[in-house]
This record gives C-alpha cells, structure tokens and sequence, in this order.
C-alpha cells in the first residue's frame, strides 16, 4: 500500500478514535509490515502476537499527537507496539508458573516473586526519594530511563528536544549521587 500523507493520517486516526472499526482495519492494512518487523526483531512467533501488536497499534493511534513535530506516527506506533510486546512477555511469564500441590509460598519463592516484590518496593522508594529531589521533568525522565526508553523515545513522548533530555540526565545523576545518602553506601 502507498505511504498515508499527513492530512489522511490525521484524518483515519480520527477515525479510529471515533471507534470506527473499518479505519482501524485500514490502519493495520498499512502498518502490517511494522507489526510484523516489531514482532520478529524479539523473535516472536507473528501468529501468536499478533493480536498484542495490533492493540499497541490502537493505543499508538489513540494517544499520537498529530501537531506535533518531528515525531512520525510510524516511529512512535514502533516504541506502542514494542512496549506492549514486552509486557505481553512480563505477563505470560508471571502466568507459566508451575502450579501443583505445592504451598503458595514455595511457588512464590521459587518463581521469584518474592524477589520482584522486594525489587518493586525498593523501586517505588528509590522513587519516592528522588520525587523530593528532582524538578517535575526531571523525575519524568527518571521513570522513562528507568524503564529502559532510550533519550530519543523520551524526548519524544515528553515533546521536548533530545539535548534536553540529556541535560536532564545528566542533573539526574548529579542530585542523586549528592542527595541520597542511603544510596552511597
């Protein structure tokens, strides 16, 4: 299929936010490729993720800021799909644990859970610290690095430039190093 111009994009989008069923199948006739090229590149089979792709692609098409620059609809429907792919992973191995007659703690202690709970906990305090430190965008960084989106994926979905993401890092990691002393040790 031929590349969609802007103005048709932004008008099949709203489309698909109006829940039209038809414009989302469109949608997905023209992006096919790069659900298919996000499912392969985590070397997916493409029939069993392929319904987790298409919802990354509708939330890409739901939450896209057509006015904004410098951000295509593709790139950012890429990093929808690819996150929502990771976590379809994060779920499906939670829900292959083993389950028998074993105790429920056991299980826990085996599978790791206990290790993820405490991994959490100590996340969301590590956070709580730094929410106190840190200037309102620079703590918006700090969750999106933490949760592995690269400098240009940030600046993207928090709409600034790429510099000054990385002016942002770099206070980052100057506040924290001079004020959480519990984190020196």
């Amino acid at each position: 299929m031929n590349k969609l111009k802007r103005d048709e994009l932004t008008a099949l989008l709203e489309r698909v936010r109006m829940h039209d069923d038809s414009a989302f199948e469109l949608l997905v006739a023209h992006y096919t490729p790069l659900i298919i090229s996000c499912i392969r590149r985590l070397s997916l089979p493409v029939a069993e993720y392929e319904a987790e792709a298409r919802i990354g692609l509708y939330n890409a098409a739901l939450s896209y800021n057509v006015d904004q620059d410098g951000v295509t609809f593709g790139l950012y429907a890429k990093i929808c799909i690819t996150r929502l792919l990771y976590d379809s992973l994060r779920i499906r191995e939670l829900w292959d644990l083993p389950i028998s007659d074993e105790d429920v703690d056991s299980i826990a202690v085996s599978s790791g859970i206990v290790e993820r709970i405490l991994r959490e906990e100590e996340r969301e305090g590590f956070l709580s610290e730094a929410r106190g430190l840190l200037s309102q965008l620079e703590y918006k960084v700090l969750v999106l690095w933490m949760k592995g989106y690269k400098t240009r994926e940030i600046s993207s979905i928090l709409d600034t430039s790429a510099k000054s993401v990385n002016n942002a890092k770099s206070r980052i990691t100057k506040k924290l190093r001079d004020g959480m002393p519990s984190r020196r040790e």
